[in-house]
């Protein structure tokens, strides 16, 4: 079984993206500092990458699977206590 990184052209940093020569995507969350806590950027990497997999004729199956000891922690504390000092409008175009 051959496995190929994917999507390389989008310069993801907190995920990464694979095809194996079956048909079978993963989706792995890589932010294993903060045991891959979602941030703004994860978030919008994450739907990228949906995206792509999505439009990827040879991709029959997605496991979403994360590196580091943990799955992931949930949001990112300190990207809440930032969405907390915003005002509606601001949350909202967030």
């Amino acid at each position: 079984m051959t496995t190929t990184t994917i999507f390389e052209d989008q310069h993801y940093q907190h995920i990464q993206c694979q095809l194996d020569d079956r048909g079978v995507g993963s989706l792995i969350l890589n932010r294993t500092g903060v045991h891959n806590a979602f941030d703004e950027m994860m978030i919008a990497e994450l739907i990228s990458a949906l995206d792509g997999f999505a439009n990827e004729a040879d991709c029959h199956l997605l496991i979403l699977k994360a590196n580091g000891k943990h799955f992931s922690a949930g949001a990112d504390l300190n990207w809440m206590r930032k969405q907390a000092k915003m005002d509606f409008d601001q949350n909202l175009a967030d």
